[in-house]
């Protein structure tokens, strides 16, 4: 049976000041808040395989990557609409670190849920809503934003139904 599984990077630190962060947004927050049913991290890759498969294919990635931290600093939102939803996530630095890392990954990876013929798209999910303002609300709302900086470890763990990281399995 294949499941659906997340290769990505998570705070060694700051998960609780980063869920702190999307609680914050709460008052607007739909069905998704970070925290709640999922671990901060910077998703890598999202795929699905059996039991055997993981095994190999993170193996493969672990023998692959030299480094497997990666201290990142957060200090911008990104507010998009995707599929009927507004998403507020925060934007790290090293965008070209991450997309090498991200490469890197999916070399050994046979069955990514996402094709990934577009840019690779690094950040950190806080929240999805359906308000109209939601930028406004969500600047406000974070309004002063502080930068959050720390090491983050490549991770191997359980994804849900939209790709959220719910429970560490393995890591470097």
């Amino acid at each position: 049976m294949n499941n659906k599984f997340n290769i990505a990077l998570v705070p060694k630190k700051a998960s609780d000041q980063i869920i702190s962060l999307a609680k914050r947004l709460a008052p607007i927050a739909d069905q998704y808040i970070l925290g709640e049913k999922s671990l901060p991290h910077v998703t890598l890759c999202q795929f699905t395989a059996t039991s055997t498969d993981l095994k190999n294919q993170w193996k493969a990635v672990r023998e692959s990557i030299i480094n497997d931290s990666l201290v990142l600093q957060f200090e911008k939102l990104s507010c998009l609409h995707i599929n009927h939803s507004n998403w507020v996530s925060l934007l790290p630095d090293k965008i070209a670190e991450l997309t090498l890392l991200h490469e890197a990954v999916l070399k050994h990876i046979k069955h990514p849920v996402k094709k990934y013929s577009d840019q690779y798209d690094p950040h950190m999910t806080l929240i999805n809503t359906q308000v109209m303002n939601y930028k406004e609300q969500a600047n406000q709302l974070l309004s002063p934003l502080t930068p959050i900086q720390d090491t983050f470890v490549l991770t191997l763990g359980r994804a849900d139904s939209i790709g959220q990281l719910i429970e560490i399995i393995s890591d470097l």
